[in-house]
């Protein structure tokens, strides 16, 4: 066989190379790139992705073997994306065929044929429903099914139907459009879609708001640089208008015929955001892409990025390797966001693929935030990245005032000392909302006994059992171990036990037996679970007037709730003191993005911080809303240490059931690359340096030990090319089958 009737295909497998198969004639006329094959592999079939055709051979011919099939004559997955992933394959130490498979939509992964699908598009019942009589069919609908009437309002702002994809990602369910068509107020039919210029609408419709100057430069110099690659920090205080920014830029790029990529941070923020951009783009084509689909639905999203059929996605962070045909830009939205790093398998940072990718597309790339990670900070100091800022909200709406609250000798209850009831009191009649931030979930973190003071432990984790007062349960937040709370201690079995510290589920508590008429929603983990539920309370509390919200993090990142006047932190040290480096910018940043809630409408904003440190130059700075002498304060601290963004780490992880093997395995690899680089003379000339092995933050986790060495450099590119040298090393130790290890590329969680 000749070599020209070669391939080489990437496998999902951890293995950093590709498989040379044999393609018949016929099969080679096919056969393109970005293609899958179904080929032998030991013992097993897998299937595979073409990532060269007609390559040289990379072992004796005769011993290639021929593919099983060639699912595909047309790619799943396009050059240029193949290119994008082939660099982060490289950059984040993985092999190509695990990080082109984690972008692949499961059904692909798992052989799906690719067919030209129809897909349902679902509109008004034309001519007689229509947007001018639509008050006369809303009226026919019964009063409790509001949405139903949100349905077919939502219908009436397209004109030519929205597609069931879209309305399905927005949190309507197939019965409600079932239900509306057996009334005869809207059809549905099945379409093949086609390509539509987007047309820009008046300037005087009700949902585009007036930009301030502030915001139109912001949009000028963002669209000024069409067809040319430039990285932009838009940071702008909470509040300012960003999202509206965002979308004059994407519609700037829709005329002009261009898609756009919207990166968010949370599942639970992507229906919030695709119905503000549904209701300021109704003509245009939307698309959402999250964890929480089926993969019918990301097939079908997919398909519409890659044709052309959607003009915006937006989605979590995988979302930033689906295909675009024509990509005019790129948004990412609260780019600080460290849930934009995975944590397993394929370590990337899609904010940093953004950002290549966007130079590859030669397209702008917009990293909006109030709270900047100190990475974009910097290089918007450096001028990598142009600077954009907005430092006012729009019209004559104020920043909140912030008041540090010293509980160290105060009397609390449920975690709220006196002055912060009487103001919840106050904002409550008012007829106003009062956010109450508490990031523990439970009802305690900690029970203990007063007589001999055993502590309730996770079998399986080092770590305490949270109590959750719902089924007098105590749970471990990191492996789901769960068990009865006791009612004597396990060791001196005394009937001594207290419950220590707040949870959310214990805030909740009070507040409800104090405020029994007031409607309060709890928005954590263990509330919010089901797909559309956060949506759901969404709009429940938008409905109400006067409702205490509790909540975790969760109500941190984005979320817009107009009548908050108050925000309560209830215990705002937690995150303060650790081991984590990045600990201050981190806390920072989610206490000024939660303060950020209140007083975003008319109605002015008040922010209550409770802690025993109230002197802390970190909360001082907070209580002043003043970000940049935050950032400012810690870049000076990093570049004296020479840690990140002022250096490059790496982190190798060890886990394994047996905690000495796994602390020894690390030991001998990081002796060993020790001894390895010095002899390649690449320790002291490139400046770098390893330490450990050390335990991880929490050190037993799921029945698994787990330690970690850091090797640091002073650039990313001495990075890479230590990392080479590395990988030859760790390649030279027997595999052991109890111990995993892994790289972390640029790590946000440090141990």
């Amino acid at each position: 066989m000749q070599p020209t009737q070669l391939i080489k295909v990437a496998l999902p497998i951890p293995l950093k190379q590709t498989f040379d198969y044999q393609l018949s004639e016929k099969e080679l006329e096919k056969a393109t790139l970005g293609a899958r094959v179904k080929v032998p592999f030991g013992n097993r079939q897998l299937i595979g992705l073409i990532v060269e055709l007609s390559p040289r051979p990379s072992i004796d011919i005769t011993r290639i073997k021929p593919i099983i099939e060639l699912i595909d004559e047309s790619p799943v997955m396009p050059e240029h994306l193949i290119l994008l992933l082939r660099w982060a394959s490289k950059y984040y130490q993985a092999s190509l065929g695990e990080a082109l498979f984690s972008a692949l939509p499961p059904p692909f992964r798992h052989g799906k044929a690719l067919k030209q699908e129809k897909y349902r598009k679902w509109q008004l019942n034309t001519p007689d429903v229509t947007a001018e009589n639509l008050n006369v069919h809303l009226s026919q609908i019964r009063k409790n099914a509001e949405k139903q009437k949100e349905l077919l309002t939502t219908l009436s702002q397209s004109s030519d139907g929205i597609y069931e994809q879209s309305l399905r990602s927005m949190g309507f369910k197939l019965q409600q459009l079932k239900t509306l068509k057996q009334k005869k107020l809207i059809t549905d039919n099945n379409v093949i879609p086609e390509i539509e210029a987007y047309k820009r609408r008046d300037s005087d419709d009700s949902d585009q708001l007036l930009l301030n100057d502030e915001q139109k430069q912001a949009v000028q110099s963002a669209i000024s640089g069409e067809h040319c690659f430039q990285a932009y920090l838009l940071k702008g205080i909470t509040g300012s208008g960003k999202t509206e920014v965002y979308l004059e830029i994407i519609e700037h790029f829709l005329v002009q015929g261009y898609q756009a990529l919207v990166l968010v941070p949370e599942i639970n923020l992507t229906p919030q955001t695709l119905l503000r951009f549904q209701a300021r783009l109704p003509d245009a084509k939307l698309v959402v892409h999250h964890s929480g689909m089926n993969n019918s639905e990301r097939l079908e999203a997919w398909h519409f990025c890659q044709t052309h059929r959607a003009s915006v996605l937006i989605g979590t962070r995988s979302a930033v390797f689906y295909p675009f045909k024509k990509l005019g830009c790129i948004i990412i939205d609260e780019e600080h966001d460290t849930s934009y790093k995975q944590q397993d398998g394929f370590r990337y940072h899609a904010r940093d693929i953004a950002v290549k990718r966007a130079k590859e597309h030669n397209c702008p790339v917009i990293l909006g935030s109030a709270t900047p990670s100190l990475e974009s900070y910097i290089n918007a100091r450096e001028k990598k990245y142009k600077l954009l800022t907005l430092n006012e909200r729009p019209g004559s709406i104020q920043l909140p005032q912030v008041e540090l609250i010293d509980i160290q000798t105060r009397p609390l209850q449920a975690g709220l000392a006196r002055p912060t009831i009487k103001s919840i009191e106050s904002h409550l009649k008012n007829g106003h909302q009062v956010l109450v931030f508490l990031n523990r979930r439970g009802f305690a973190p900690t029970l203990t006994c007063t007589e001999c003071g055993w502590i309730a432990k996770c079998n399986h984790c080092d770590a305490r059992l949270t109590y959750h007062n719902k089924g007098h349960v105590l749970r471990c937040h990191h492996c789901n171990y769960q068990t009865s709370a006791p009612n004597h201690c396990q060791d001196c079995h005394q009937s001594t036990l207290k419950l220590l510290g707040q949870g959310t589920q214990q805030t909740e508590a009070f507040l409800e037996q104090t405020y029994p008429d007031t409607p309060l929603f709890r928005i954590d983990r263990d509330s919010v679970s089901g797909k559309h539920q956060m949506e759901t309370l969404y709009h429940q509390i938008l409905a109400e007037d006067a409702a205490l919200l509790v909540g975790t993090q969760m109500l941190a990142k984005g979320h817009h709730f107009p009548k908050v006047t108050l925000v309560v932190v209830v215990a705002a040290d937690d995150g303060l003191f650790s081991a984590d480096f990045r600990a201050e910018e981190k806390f920072s940043q989610l206490l000024i993005q939660v303060s950020g809630r209140a007083g975003r409408a008319q109605q002015p904003g008040q922010v209550i911080i409770q802690t025993r440190h109230s002197h802390h130059a970190i909360l001082q700075a907070i209580s002043r809303l003043d970000y940049d002498h935050i950032a400012t304060t810690l870049a000076h601290e990093r570049e004296l240490m020479t840690l990140p963004p002022f250096s490059a780490i790496t982190n190798i992880r060890g886990e394994g059931k047996n905690e000495s093997d796994t602390f020894t395995l690390l030991q001998n690899i990081a002796e060993k690359i020790t001894t390895g680089l010095d002899t390649k003379q690449q320790r002291l000339v490139g400046g770098g340096s390893i330490s450990g092995p050390l335990p991880s933050l929490l050190p037993r986790k799921a029945d698994r030990y787990r330690f970690y060495l850091t090797l640091k450099t002073p650039t990313k590119p001495q990075m890479q090319k230590w990392l080479s040298s590395i990988q030859t090393i760790l390649a030279d130790f027997t595999p052991n089958p109890q111990i995993r290890i892994s790289l972390d590329i640029d790590p946000v969680e440090i141990g």
